[in-house]
């Protein structure tokens, strides 16, 4: 059971860094007009 514990609390962090980079980028694509970082994350996002 730990094991299981681990592997989704390792998942869960990887999903809120890469949600937090996500909306980052967002803000960045609209409010200073940078859309550059949204080639990055916006393809792995699918």
């Amino acid at each position: 059971m730990k094991g299981a514990l681990t592997r989704f609390r390792v998942m869960a962090y990887v999903v809120g860094v890469f949600l937090l980079l996500l909306c980052v980028a967002m803000v960045l694509k609209y409010a200073a007009d940078m859309g550059q970082f949204m080639k990055v994350v916006g393809p792995i996002h699918g």
